[in-house]
């Protein structure tokens, strides 16, 4: 057992306690009932994080990151990168109460997140992967967005300041991006999904 793991209860309590948009309430809740296994309350920094002291015998369902994490390179939004250890079932929520920081960050299908305390990409930021939900409060900046194309999307609410060099939302939008900011990128884009691409630049095996 985790020392980060806590009851259903406790995680009520807890989130009660925090404040939060509505639509990031309702994403946290429709997840939590949707989704049976652990869930996780985080207060330690990233940067202390051991993998070991995450740990659980049972598929982790929400994960909630009280303090910052910072990274200095990209950011996959599964069980592996977030808690060190692969989950069969992707479905997931993962909840940042604090900032988020990092060089590239992609989301997968059937995730769920909440950066509540503000999200700052160095370069390319993706939420278009299928079925994917993703919540944003007071800040998104990133030197490029991918958002929608047909798949996941990510909202942004009231009085988020939003600093965007370019927000990709349409073919047209993406297919001038892959002739500039995105051109090294682009023969991949002719067979595979953008979802796809941005998780392996984030993981660090494709190069932008």
């Amino acid at each position: 057992m985790s020392q980060f793991e806590v009851s259903a209860a406790v995680f009520a309590e807890r989130l009660a306690a925090v404040r939060l948009s509505k639509r990031s309430r309702e994403l946290i809740t429709w997840a939590t009932r949707r989704l049976d296994g652990v869930i996780l309350w985080v207060d330690k920094p990233w940067a202390e994080l051991d993998f070991e002291a995450l740990a659980t015998k049972q598929s982790v369902v929400v994960a909630v990151f009280a303090a910052p994490v910072e990274l200095e390179d990209g950011l996959v939004l599964d069980h592996l990168h977030l808690l060190g250890k692969e989950d069969l079932r992707p479905a997931s929520c993962f909840v940042f109460l604090d900032v988020v920081r990092c060089h590239d960050l992609a989301t997968l299908p059937d995730t769920h997140t909440v950066f509540a305390g503000g999200l700052e990409v160095e370069r390319l930021a993706c939420f278009a992967a299928p079925d994917a939900s993703t919540v944003v409060e007071k800040l998104l900046r990133a030197a490029v967005v991918l958002d929608g194309l047909g798949d996941g999307f990510v909202e942004l609410m009231p009085r988020t300041k939003k600093t965007v060099g370019q927000f990709i939302t349409s073919e047209r939008a993406l297919a001038k991006a892959l002739k500039g900011s995105l051109a090294p990128l682009a023969a991949r884009f002719d067979d595979e999904a953008a979802w796809e691409i941005a998780r392996d630049v984030a993981a660090g095996d494709e190069t932008l």
